[in-house]
């Protein structure tokens, strides 16, 4: 599933049956590969967003996000899985062959439901590719090396087939 596809999600309660909130940002771990949290923007008017731990989901489904509570939850700015960076900061980051090549940047990230392990980033490559639709993804496999400003890859990883 791409990350993309989760923002805006709802995020609802089993124990209350009720919406609190709606996903914002996903949480990554760089160098697990692993998604490790989800950023929730609570419902109403002067509220900081929350944290809530990979760990804590039910389940992920087309419409909603589960959770047995909300007090699972935890304050953004106190909860330690908040200093991870999220996967729409990786958009545009530079994507860089072994060899020095720039092939393109961070599109999107590709994520495995339920586990959230990273299964690939894909590409964006200027706006024809982003106008036909196509976009190549670099499995996670084929990456050297992550950060926030810039994807290593093998130099095989994106090879035009032409």
């Amino acid at each position: 599933m791409k990350v993309s596809d989760l923002r805006g999600r709802q995020v609802v309660s089993l124990e209350k049956a009720d919406k609190i909130g709606e996903v914002d940002h996903v949480l990554l771990d760089l160098q697990k590969q692993q998604a490790v949290a989800l950023k929730v923007k609570p419902l109403g008017f002067f509220t900081s967003d929350k944290i809530l731990s990979w760990s804590g989901i039910t389940s992920i489904g087309e419409d909603a996000v589960t959770i047995q509570s909300a007090s699972l939850l935890q304050e953004g700015n106190d909860a330690p899985l908040s200093s991870y960076p999220s996967a729409a900061s990786l958009s545009g980051s530079k994507v860089m062959t072994q060899d020095g090549q720039q092939v393109g940047s961070v599109g999107d990230v590709d994520i495995d439901i339920p586990g959230g392990q990273v299964t690939a980033y894909l590409l964006s490559e200027g706006l024809l590719a982003g106008l036909t639709g196509k976009q190549r993804e670099v499995p996670t496999s084929e990456v050297v090396s992550v950060s926030q400003n810039m994807l290593v890859v093998q130099n095989q990883a994106v090879r035009n087939d032409s």
